[in-house]
């Protein structure tokens, strides 16, 4: 099993908007966002960071890959945005897949995501 760690910048000042934000999308998923954390953006003070992990119980590479393009979708859908696909491929037995969302156009609150897939350490 493993799991999928999130960054994810919204802009706006205030922790509550962005907090509301990552509640919605928690209930959407229908999973909890482990270890969540916020803080202003050090670069870009008019953003709010989050930081969190996602818990997957998949452990086929392709369930795997299909729930983090569900979950990015799920996340953040944005018509003229394009996610940049980073993989999937594997190394030495390991899975290696990551998303990044960079928001310049649109107006939506979301600026920029990434996730990425970790496997568990005791794998």
């Amino acid at each position: 099993m493993g799991k999928i760690l999130c960054t994810l910048n919204y802009e706006t000042k205030d922790p509550a908007d962005s907090a509301a934000y990552l509640q919605a999308f928690s209930d959407k998923l229908g999973k909890p966002l482990i270890g969540l954390r916020q803080e202003q953006y050090w670069k870009i003070k008019k953003h709010m960071q989050a930081h969190f992990e996602i818990s997957l119980r998949e452990r086929k590479p392709a369930s795997i890959i299909y729930t983090m393009l569900k979950t990015a979708h799920i996340l953040c859908y944005i018509p003229y945005c394009s996610w940049i696909i980073n993989g999937p491929y594997e190394e030495d037995g390991h899975l290696h897949f990551e998303l990044i969302l960079d928001n310049k156009k649109d107006p939506h609150p979301v600026k920029w995501i990434h996730l990425q897939y970790e496997e568990d350490a005791d794998k």
